[in-house]
């Protein structure tokens, strides 16, 4: 080799070394350290206080989410656990009932909506859109979320046939006090967001079941048509198309129970279901003659004469704000597990298409009462997969509040912080085990997965495990550069979720009521 030809590899080598950083060689401030700092979805106070004493700007907003109860020895005893809600995250929060996974959930929401200088910083609050699905009836069914009205404003989607049951009942979970924080509203989409692919979804249509029925092409080729001719959807007009196609017997029955599905969530389909009913009903209990010939009007709070129905909202409902929370809450007995997971991915998808520059929070509460193994169900998961893996792009937070952390084991795999609740199922934890990294990496032996299993089932109400491999909560030495933050890694930390500054609506119902302290979910 010539003198020339070394001189020049010389040089080429010496270029791109420009472009590599030994981890050695990185300071705790270097661009490639602050961004991993600026995104990590957990941090202690010690850390945060560390950090901003070099670069000041890289936590503009967080908020207290739990304190330090293990034995850590690179954590603080009581150090308070931060959640960085400047960056997007992923959170699946699992647990036995009344273990603490709802006063968890609550606790990080109002991290994300609250400016309240008790939990922490925020600049720029979120704006929160939660699921909720429940058939089980009775009061304890409504979502426990609604008690973050006493600080926040909520606005409640549910369906029309269960307007006025959930209307009463949520109002009656409120204090009069913040009644007026809450708003109950049909959900109901414009024909402008009845696109192509969410038709497909209401009509029960997916391509990987088999044959498509014969009402579905039809459907199909009449909207591909208004697409070509650049015609905005009228349901109207869609209708009237079906009537003119002509189907058999068994294609309308079909093709009616789907299309009173459609028209009960769409408000220019509602209006016309409303205006083919007759406007009035004769009295389910007449008014009848006393033997003095009065009329005897005792019955008449029976009467079905009024016939009221629920409104038409004149406006688009779903609509999302900063520091407000939009509760879509479909237990209704007229719609099953597999058609909520069908409208939750279709607000879900108008809800990511207009998200706030500022971000937004999606929360599936209570997600084993309808992550079924249902093919609607699979389709929402991978909805929500979607945003988790473009949660950086769109701004996105993601938290699924569960109590069988086998709903999904995708979900499982992709989230960035996991925190367990007490629980006593082998199942539940062998899940766990083969899904998240710290506790997979921490129970290889049988003696370590009997610990690991031991350490949950004695969990206090409150109280959890919390794994995620780039939550930076420990300080330590930096080989010659002092004590620096370090990552959590495959390990876990022990957390007692704090107080909460909005009403806990989760305490289990006591015969007796002996006192109001202490956490439930």
């Amino acid at each position: 080799m010539t003198d020339a030809m070394a001189h020049d590899n010389s040089s080429e080598r010496q270029r791109y070394q420009q472009l590599f950083h030994a981890d050695g060689d990185r300071t705790d401030d270097s661009h490639a350290s602050v961004e991993e700092l600026r995104t990590t979805p957990l941090l202690t106070l010690g850390v945060k206080d560390h950090v901003e004493g070099t670069s000041p700007n890289v936590f503009p907003q967080y908020g207290v989410l739990g304190f330090h109860v293990g034995e850590d020895e690179s954590i603080a005893s009581g150090e308070p656990i931060l959640m960085n809600t400047n960056a997007p995250l992923s959170a699946f929060i699992c647990g036995s009932q009344g273990a603490g996974k709802s006063f968890t959930l609550a606790a990080m929401l109002e991290n994300c909506l609250l400016r309240n200088e008790k939990i922490g910083k925020l600049e720029a609050p979120l704006a929160a859109l939660v699921f909720h699905y429940d058939n089980d009836g009775g009061s304890n069914s409504l979502a426990e979320v609604v008690h973050l009205a006493s600080s926040v404003k909520i606005n409640i989607l549910v369906s029309r046939s269960s307007y006025f049951r959930l209307k009463a009942a949520y109002e009656s979970k409120v204090d009069a006090a913040h009644r007026h924080n809450i708003d109950v509203q049909p959900l109901l989409f414009q024909d402008d967001q009845l696109t192509i692919d969410r038709m497909h979804k209401l009509m029960s249509f997916s391509a990987a079941e088999g044959t498509v029925p014969l009402y579905m092409s039809v459907m199909q080729q009449i909207l591909r048509d208004m697409a070509v001719a650049n015609r905005p959807f009228r349901f109207k007009d869609f209708e009237q198309a079906l009537e003119e196609s002509g189907f058999e017997s068994k294609q309308n029955q079909m093709l009616d129970l789907r299309m009173m599905l459609l028209k009960s969530f769409s408000t220019s389909g509602s209006r016309m279901l409303d205006a083919a009913r007759q406007p009035s009903r004769p009295p389910l209990h007449p008014k009848r003659p006393t033997a003095a010939g009065k009329v005897d009007r005792s019955n008449t709070s029976l009467s079905c004469g009024t016939d009221e129905r629920a409104p038409i909202p004149a406006t688009d409902v779903l609509t999302l704000a900063p520091g407000t929370l939009t509760l879509i809450d479909l237990s209704d007995p007229f719609v099953d597990a597999s058609t909520a997971c069908q409208l939750f991915e279709i607000c879900l998808s108008i809800a990511k298409a207009r998200a706030a520059a500022a971000g937004f929070v999606v929360t599936l509460d209570e997600a084993h009462k309808y992550l079924q193994q249902t093919s609607a169900a699979a389709s929402f998961v991978e909805a929500i997969l979607s945003t988790v893996r473009l949660q950086r792009h769109k701004a996105a937070r993601v938290i699924v509040a569960t109590q069988e952390p086998t709903i999904s084991d995708a979900l499982l795999d992709l989230c960035s912080v996991t925190i367990v609740h007490r629980f006593t199922s082998p199942a539940w934890f062998a899940s766990l085990r083969e899904h998240v990294g710290g506790a997979s990496a921490m129970t290889r032996t049988e003696g370590e997965r009997r610990e690991m299993f031991a350490r949950i089932v004695a969990l206090r109400v409150g109280e959890s495990l919390v794994f995620s491999p780039s939550a930076v909560v420990r300080m330590g030495e930096g080989g010659g550069r002092g004590v620096v933050p370090g990552r959590l890694g495959a390990a876990w930390v022990k957390m007692k979720t704090r107080l909460r500054v909005t009403r806990d609506g989760g305490r289990s119902e006591m015969s007796v009521r002996v006192g109001e302290e202490g956490q439930e979910d």
